[in-house]
């Protein structure tokens, strides 16, 4: 990778989550980010199964509720809403996914199969 990658090291990464606007952590190499207080994660599009079906998939868009359109943890440019059966998530198409505490699961789902 290059040395201008925002995922080069855990050391060298600074993010923020975009609910409590805290400082949020790598998980291993720093595809996954998350907050230590319990917000949610990130993940970085590169590592993300659906990475593919993400950006293919018709989403619909939404507007920010209840907090307005997040500032992507990376590039802190605002996020797309984006809702898919029912899972709502943040999407930043340079960088990744952002999932609110517990939606993991239910995001993976809804991209099986399709």
């Amino acid at each position: 990778m290059d040395d201008d990658s925002p995922y080069r090291s855990a050391s060298s990464l600074t993010a923020t989550c975009p609910r409590c606007r805290g400082s949020i952590a790598g998980a291993g190499d720093n595809t996954q980010l998350v907050c230590p207080t319990g917000c949610g994660e990130w993940y970085a599009l590169d590592t993300l199964a659906t990475a593919v079906e993400l950006a293919r998939a018709k989403l619909d868009d939404m507007a920010g509720w209840p907090w307005g359109h997040a500032p992507c943890p990376i590039c802190r440019r605002p996020m797309q809403v984006r809702i898919r059966e029912e899972v709502r998530f943040d999407h930043c198409e340079t960088h990744g996914v952002w999932l609110d505490a517990g939606e993991y699961r239910r995001f993976v789902e809804a991209f099986r199969g399709r």
